[in-house]
């Protein structure tokens, strides 16, 4: 079995993270809306910029869940403004 390096590592948990982002946006916001790429990209960008300070005390999945969840409250509350 061949040992992960470090780089790899952190490529699979960027893969995986973005993956539960999009999921999760999808069921949060619709991949049918225009904004949809924005929003994952936006969510995305800061997840993986937050990675290093995500404590592992909850799941990956609960903690991107909230990035996403935020991210539509705030894209809502501008779009409410405009």
């Amino acid at each position: 079995m061949l040992a992960l390096s470090a780089a790899d590592h952190a490529s699979d948990l960027q893969e995986r993270v973005f993956a539960l982002v999009y999921r999760q946006m999808n069921a949060l916001w619709g991949r049918w809306r225009n904004d949809f790429d924005d929003l994952v990209q936006v969510a995305s960008e800061q997840a993986l910029r937050s990675l290093p300070s995500f404590r592992k005390e909850s799941e990956l999945s609960t903690w991107t869940y909230k990035i996403c969840y935020r991210t539509v409250m705030r894209h809502r509350r501008w779009s409410a403004r405009w």
